[in-house]
């Protein structure tokens, strides 16, 4: 990657077609490093324009990340409508950063007209490819009876999705329903295992729901579901896929420009 300087100097809108994805992911570096103060001063302002930069060179990983940054940022970068343009640019590339933005922005009424339909509807399209924090989402909404009709049974479904693809949060809410009997029947084994997957993809909360469950089961089903939990981990490791929360952002699950 060029370095700051270089790129700085260099930069110019009349730029063959063919160099502006080249451009837009370094840019998109720079744009970090000022971010993360690696190489330069921590500049969160030079950040945000060399940010805006790359988004406007079409990087969808730049303009969903700038849109996180004026949705939720500090109160002075944050414009909710600008959020909202930002996240349909790299919707309508079908990247899902974008999906699940607007499906955020139109869930809670951000920028634009609250629009439960719409939220669930991009909720889904990132869903569909498999992005973790919206289908942990969808595991919510259904539980809630948020935006759509109550279901624990699809609840259950889509916190189990988000739970295999290493979700610690999601681990745990499975765990949980499984203790409840909720949208499932009552299986502590499994609640355990799902609880100690969970504690180990490091969600803390989960370390009284832990202590709770063996309280009521007896030693050859906590021994069985340490074996499960241990099976999981084994696999794991062996897919070389880490554990994580869904409160991690789209952040890890980006695609280059």
């Amino acid at each position: 990657m060029k370095g700051v300087s270089d790129l700085e100097s260099t930069h110019d809108h009349g730029a063959p077609v063919e160099s502006i994805d080249r451009r837009a992911a370094e840019v998109t570096g720079v744009a970090q490093m000022h971010e993360k103060g690696v190489g330069v001063p921590r500049n969160v302002a030079a950040a945000i324009r060399w940010y805006t930069l790359a988004a406007e060179l079409g990087c969808v990983m730049a303009q969903t990340h700038l849109a996180w940054k004026y949705a939720v940022g500090d109160s002075a970068d944050k414009d909710a409508a600008e959020a909202v343009r930002l996240f349909q640019l790299a919707a309508d590339q079908e990247y899902v950063g974008g999906q699940f933005g607007l499906a955020f922005m139109n869930r809670f009424g951000r920028g634009i007209p609250k629009d439960e339909e719409q939220a669930v509807k991009y909720y889904r399209l990132a869903a569909d490819q498999g992005f973790t924090p919206a289908l942990a989402a969808l595991g919510y909404l259904h539980l809630h009876g948020e935006c759509v009709t109550q279901d624990a049974r699809e609840s259950l479904r889509f916190y189990r999705l988000a739970a295999e693809k290493g979700d610690a949060d999601a681990q745990h809410q499975v765990g949980i329903m499984y203790g409840d009997g909720c949208g499932v029947e009552q299986d502590f084994v499994q609640a355990l295992r799902w609880t100690l997957i969970s504690i180990d993809g490091g969600c803390d909360e989960a370390r009284e729901s832990r202590d709770s469950l063996v309280r009521s089961m007896n030693r050859a089903e906590i021994d069985k579901a340490r074996s499960l939990a241990r099976e999981y981990a084994n696999s794991r490791k062996l897919e070389c896929v880490p554990a994580r929360k869904w409160t991690d952002t789209f952040q890890s699950d980006r695609r280059d420009c």
